[in-house]
């Protein structure tokens, strides 16, 4: 009898779209770059932190094949704002801290959440998960280039 509850519960729980659930509260464990100030930090964390829950939420969208939710994520991440390109007399910015190949993936990372949300909109399940694959490459990529800029190297 219990067994049987504790399915019902994990199916349950599985069939709850991924906009019915709050978004993470768990922080990401990237750690930060001392290169850069604490402000600069600070504003990253942030961005990252809500690019977490909205992945987060279209992975979950993506493997349930709820593609309205899945259009809804790739809606979010591509048409966040982008942080402004330093002009080359800006040194002394926060974005100018910034390593250059950053604003390049993060025009890349809009890019494809644009594939992402073509596919959901076509309710193509193959589609959709090689949209997302190339999307969570574009974090990846991201995320070794705000670490250092040489951990990123082309196989």
């Amino acid at each position: 009898m219990k067994l049987g509850a504790l399915a019902v519960l994990c199916v349950a729980a599985c069939a709850a779209t991924p906009a019915q659930r709050p978004p993470s509260s768990r922080q990401a464990n990237l750690r930060e770059p001392e290169r850069l100030s604490a402000v600069a930090r600070s504003l990253i964390r942030e961005r990252m932190q809500r690019h977490a829950d909205q992945m987060t939420w279209l992975v979950m969208s993506t493997v349930l094949l709820d593609y309205p939710s899945a259009e809804d994520a790739a809606h979010e991440v591509a048409t966040e704002a982008r942080l402004a390109r330093p002009l080359p007399a800006e040194r002394d910015t926060l974005n100018a801290s910034l390593p250059a190949r950053f604003f390049d993936l993060e025009e890349d990372l809009a890019r494809r959440a644009q594939v992402v949300l073509a596919a959901a909109r076509a309710a193509d399940p193959q589609a959709l998960r090689q949209a997302v694959g190339g999307l969570t490459e574009t974090c990846v990529a991201c995320h070794a280039s705000y670490l250092d800029d040489e951990a990123e190297r082309t196989p």
